[in-house]
């Protein structure tokens, strides 16, 4: 009876429970069964793929954004740029011929290009401008004397003095180079020669004509009068009147005489040099020279402060040349330490 008694308990308890649980199941139902939803669904959703960002719409702004940029890199490298591009618009703006062109050469400090076996580019560049150097001064009588010169340092004047006199001394031209630029001569470490007396030596009655002259073995025809010691005043020196009576005997002996002379931009060294000289070879370095400088040197056209002025556009840089496998060059470095910046080429 007992344990019938504690059985029968349990039974009530769970029962309670369980009727507990169906009571508010119901309330739940009925609560659920009383609220009014206030949406209605009239289509189901189905997938229809991506709607944004619209692919072709991004790759079109993408490319619009490309050539944009691109075109505005374009402009402001070759057209709002302050440094020479165009050899065209050299001649027009200063109404003087380019009467050569020379590409860019990583040789520069490596002595003559224009040797026999050579078959570069710049050397039939070089052999180009010699044969526009026949045109000029055509009726005078005895060696020409060039004058090189430039606006400012690094446009490589000694370079063009070095290889134009060797293409000239290729024809049987006699042919003579002045290292006339007094303050940073370097057309002698350039050839690898040692010091010797040179044109200060002559300036200051320390040597003769005879023994600044020095024939280079290595190019036949060909000889140079180096600058000699670095001298306190060198534009002095220069307007002593010895140089004048210098050239008149060089003429007789030389048929062509180069003066390589300092930056006509920056220096006075080559108005004077240039009362001797019958031609000036202005050399003008593509994306080099700055832009200002083209009308320097219209003005000393007009003003004939240098004779004869005929454009040499250098350093000019072309890329997939095509014919005999030419290669791009030039690279030359030169400085004086003062004036516009000069930067190392690459």
């Amino acid at each position: 009876e007992r344990s019938l008694l504690e059985i029968s308990r349990q039974q009530q308890v769970k029962n309670s429970i369980y009727t507990y649980l169906l009571q508010r199941r119901e309330e739940s139902i009925l609560a659920a069964a009383a609220q009014v939803p206030n949406y209605r669904i009239i289509n189901a959703p189905d997938l229809s793929g991506k709607v944004a960002p619209k692919s072709i719409m991004v790759y079109f702004f993408a490319l619009a954004l490309a050539i944009t940029l691109l075109a505005i890199f374009i402009y402001l490298k070759e057209f709002a740029g302050n440094k020479v591009l165009f050899s065209d618009e050299l001649e027009e703006d200063t109404g003087i011929p380019v009467l050569g062109e020379l590409v860019y050469s990583k040789r520069g400090n490596e002595g003559p290009v224009i040797m026999p076996s050579e078959r570069l580019l710049i050397a039939e560049q070089l052999r180009d401008l010699r044969t526009n150097l026949s045109y000029i001064n055509v009726a005078k009588e005895g060696g020409q004397v060039l004058l090189i010169t430039s606006s400012i340092s690094g446009e490589g004047k000694s370079f063009l003095s070095i290889n134009l006199a060797a293409s000239l001394a290729r024809v049987e031209k006699k042919v003579l180079i002045m290292e006339c630029d007094l303050r940073k001569p370097t057309i002698t470490k350039n050839l690898g020669l040692g010091k010797a007396k040179g044109l200060t030596d002559y300036m200051i009655g320390a040597a003769t004509a005879e023994e600044i002259i020095r024939p280079l073995e290595q190019i036949d025809n060909l000889s140079l009068i180096s600058s000699g010691p670095v001298p306190p005043n060198p534009v002095e020196l220069l307007m002593n009147g010895k140089f004048e009576a210098l050239i008149t005997k060089l003429s007789t002996q030389f048929d062509y005489i180069l003066i390589d002379s300092p930056p006509a931009g920056i220096l006075t060294d080559a108005k004077v040099l240039a009362k001797v000289a019958d031609s000036t070879l202005y050399i003008v370095r593509f994306n080099y020279t700055p832009h200002h400088f083209v009308e320097f040197i219209r003005q000393q056209a007009l003003r004939k402060t240098l004779p004869r002025i005929n454009l040499v556009f250098n350093g000019v840089i072309r890329k997939n040349i095509p014919g005999y496998g030419y290669g791009p060059g030039y690279g030359y470095g030169y400085g004086y330490g003062y004036g516009p910046d000069n930067k190392k080429s690459k």
